[in-house]
């Protein structure tokens, strides 16, 4: 459930990996205000060390990182989030974009109103606020991969198709990095994400420089046949 940064060339896989402007929304929820929902305890950590890597080791500047933890990350703040990347003045058109989310996730049946432009199950993303009883009102709504896509995708026509995403559906023609496919689960490791861990120890070993995102998904492992 990690991302490193990435050039408009790495996003189709070509390149070695740079360190230009990065411009970052991090996400990690490990409290959820349904009781019925379980918490997590690694999804805000890996936030953290997501954060901690682009600061420490990137030397990106805070100011361009956004993070939402636990009660921060309601449905709400997440999509305002993500379509004010497309918003904010200092990115510009070619800058690399990351957008990292640790939390739960799910399916649902797509709305009748969907059915013809997407598949029978939507997944989406379960924020803080999220309410399973609750399918009325837009407080406590997850936050659809159709959603998702339509801000991704504006965000790609004002700046450029320059954004990684990880544990984020819904795009193909963007970098994805996720800790598990549909239908599986992510594992959790020491209060750590296991996929996070080890995505960021390999790019560390190796630095960002000296390996493409293609090289990369070869050396991490697959945790879902574990």
């Amino acid at each position: 459930m990690a991302l490193s940064p990435v050039t408009s060339s790495l996003a189709h896989g070509r390149n070695k990996l740079s360190i230009p402007k990065l411009f970052a929304l991090i996400i990690g929820i490990d409290e959820y205000s349904d009781n019925n929902i379980r918490n997590l305890s690694g999804a805000v950590a890996d936030a953290n060390a997501i954060e901690a890597y682009l600061v420490d080791t990137l030397c990106i500047p805070k100011a361009y990182i956004t993070v939402l933890r636990n009660k921060q990350a309601t449905g709400e703040a997440i999509v305002n989030a993500i379509q004010g990347l497309g918003e904010d003045y200092r990115i510009n058109r070619g800058d690399p974009i990351l957008l990292f989310y640790a939390g739960h996730g799910a399916q649902t049946k797509t709305p009748m109103d969907l059915m013809e432009v997407w598949s029978p199950h939507i997944s989406m993303l379960i924020p803080h606020d999220f309410a399973p009883t609750n399918s009325q009102s837009r407080a406590g709504q997850g936050v659809l991969d159709i959603t998702l896509s339509h801000c991704l995708a504006e965000i790609a026509d004002k700046k450029g198709d320059n954004i990684m995403q990880s544990k984020i559906p819904g795009l193909h023609t963007h970098v994805l990095l996720s800790a598990c496919k549909e239908g599986e689960t992510a594992k959790e490791r020491c209060g750590r994400g296991a996929f996070t861990s080890v995505l960021l120890d390999t790019l560390r070993a190796v630095g960002t420089d000296k390996i493409s995102y293609r090289d990369l998904i070869t050396r991490l492992p697959d945790f879902a046949a574990e």
